[in-house]
């Protein structure tokens, strides 16, 4: 199984820096750590450091065409858009990922 998480533009490549993270992307770093862990693949890409995974991803590169990077962040659970312009919580990717056991 694979998770694909298309960020937006961030000060680093999981927006946990500087005096003051936001908690909301403190939280996702800890669901990829969690899911590393169990043997899930997580893949995160930025526009501005990996622009070819967005282009060479037909639904991420389309949703933004059509809607901006305000569709960002993207999660994609084996190549399916599951979440747009938020990040789930670590409960609801493995309820997600348990669709596809």
């Amino acid at each position: 199984m694979t998770v694909e998480i298309f960020d937006p533009e961030l000060c680093c490549t999981s927006g946990v820096c500087g005096p003051a993270p936001d908690p909301v992307l403190i939280a996702m770093a800890d669901a990829v750590d969690r899911l590393q862990r169990n043997g899930v693949t997580v893949a995160r890409y930025q526009l501005s450091r990996q622009p070819q995974s967005f282009l060479q991803n037909p639904s991420v590169y389309r949703k933004i065409v059509v809607e901006g990077v305000s569709c960002l962040p993207m999660v994609v659970i084996n190549g399916e858009v599951k979440w747009t312009g938020r990040y789930p919580g670590y409960e609801e990717l493995v309820a997600a990922l348990a669709e596809y056991a």
